[in-house]
């Protein structure tokens, strides 16, 4: 069986990003003092330069993403609603004694 993969905490991982970026190390050090390959830290290090502009984005694509959201859900409930009102329908006409209810 091969190695199993380590799995690092995401403090650890920032941690070492935040090494690398600052310079305080060559890549090679920083490889040899956390015991880590330096695809990792090229990966994190492109991964959190990617993502920076997030963080300044106060919100848009979450809102973006919830409005998108609860329009899907608007829709599935209104599906719904229609299915449902056949159903009872259907059944009323089926069994007279349903109207009552």
């Amino acid at each position: 069986m091969g190695k199993k993969r380590n799995q690092y905490s995401p403090e650890f991982k920032s941690k070492v990003v935040l090494v690398a970026i600052r310079n305080e190390e060559t890549v090679d050090e920083t490889t040899a003092n956390f015991n880590i390959q330096t695809t990792m830290i090229n990966n994190r290090q492109r991964a959190l330069l990617n993502g920076v502009a997030d963080l300044f984005d106060k919100g848009q694509k979450t809102k973006k993403n919830h409005a998108a959201t609860v329009d899907e859900l608007c829709k599935t409930i209104g599906q719904l609603k229609v299915e449902y009102d056949f159903f009872v329908q259907r059944d009323r006409f089926l069994d007279p004694s349903c109207a009552k209810r």
